[in-house]
């Protein structure tokens, strides 16, 4: 099996190829020197592949099973030769604009047999799973939040802390959301993950929102500034933003631990979820190649889809347990709170 990591030499890529067996993965991008070298670490693979350009050498993608794609694409024209050859094609994206038009190339990959998986990983990914997973104790959804509080003593990656400034802006609002011992209630800003618009779309949710906080005070509250009218013109400047990817990249403060935390509402009740864990790079790296390796094993029909339109919460819970992650639940029954006032939240499992 061939696997080209686009991107892989990235945070992301390298939480994936890191995991990805060593005769399956090959590093891609457009830098051959990096690329080089963390093949060399891994014992994997590499090849030099812009996927902004048009593709001169069909050699390029010969003998390849599937292509995770770990950068924002600014079109779709590299996703239309994987699909014309029949590639399968797994995209851990959080941007809709992106995921939506490589969604409307269904018919395209559907005519040549190829099988795409969007919104894998953390936020998206795992919290369209525990979307899912929630329809059995709340259906239909009348809404869905996702929280996701990010630790900062993880290093993230440039491209990540690109996109997150990149949306300070977007997306006004703020909630307080619980997110258990020892974090307790902190606030959480709506935030512009796809996963928002995509859950509507494939679940009977009828509407969803993504949140996100810090576990630093400080950190959480400069979302809340650069969301003030009269400062959201400074932080648009790109020399500001260079200034704050510059210190993401150079000071980590915190812990690398993260909560994602889901709340389900309907008429049936109310249903909470929690997974925690360390560090979101590998979260998503588990995540990404679980996906592969299912696709190889257990390959969905052609056509594009979403994480939890082929997989369930469940097919990842064990790996997720095996590296330290943990989830809880909870479910307060609408009928009872209303013919009582208040019922206690009761746990249904930890894993």
């Amino acid at each position: 099996m061939s696997v080209p990591i686009v991107g892989g030499y990235g945070t992301g890529g390298t939480g994936i190829a890191s995991k990805l067996a060593e005769e399956s993965a090959v590093i891609a991008g457009r830098s051959e020197a990096r690329a080089r070298e963390l093949a060399g670490e891994l014992g994997a693979r590499w090849r030099v592949l812009d996927v902004t350009k048009p593709l001169k050498d069909d050699e390029i993608l010969a003998g390849v099973d599937c292509v995770v794609m770990c950068l924002d694409l600014a079109d779709t024209t590299f996703v239309q030769e994987v699909f014309r050859r029949g590639i399968d094609y797994v995209d851990i994206s959080a941007e809709y604009p992106i995921l939506s038009a490589v969604a409307s190339l269904d018919a395209l990959a559907r005519q040549h047999g190829s099988a795409a998986v969007l919104s894998v990983g953390l936020v998206p990914g795992l919290s369209n799973l525990m979307a899912r997973h929630s329809l059995r104790y709340v259906d239909p959804i009348e809404h869905f939040d996702s929280a996701i509080l990010a630790g900062l003593g993880e290093k993230h990656g440039v491209a990540g802390s690109s996109w997150i400034l990149a949306h300070l802006n977007d997306c006004l609002g703020q909630r307080r959301f619980e997110f258990r011992e020892p974090y307790g209630r902190k606030t959480a800003h709506r935030f512009a993950f796809s996963d928002q618009y995509t859950l509507p779309q494939t679940l009977p949710v009828a509407s969803a929102a993504t949140w996100l906080g810090f576990d630093s005070f400080l950190m959480t509250q400069l979302i809340a500034l650069a969301r003030v009218p009269v400062l959201r013109g400074l932080f648009r400047r790109q020399a500001v933003r260079r200034f704050l990817l510059n210190s993401t990249q150079r000071f980590q403060f915190g812990t690398d631990e993260f909560v994602l935390a889901t709340q389900a509402y309907g008429q049936n009740g109310r249903y909470q979820a929690w997974l925690r864990g360390r560090r979101e790079a590998v979260a998503t790296g588990l995540v990404a190649v679980e996906v592969v390796r299912r696709m190889q094993e257990q390959r969905p029909s052609a056509g594009v889809h979403h994480i939890e339109q082929v997989f369930q919460l469940e097919d990842f819970l064990p790996l997720l347990e095996q590296h330290g992650m943990s989830f809880a639940d909870s479910l307060t029954d609408q009928r009872s709170r209303e013919a009582i006032g208040s019922v206690p939240e009761r746990v249904l499992k930890k894993v």
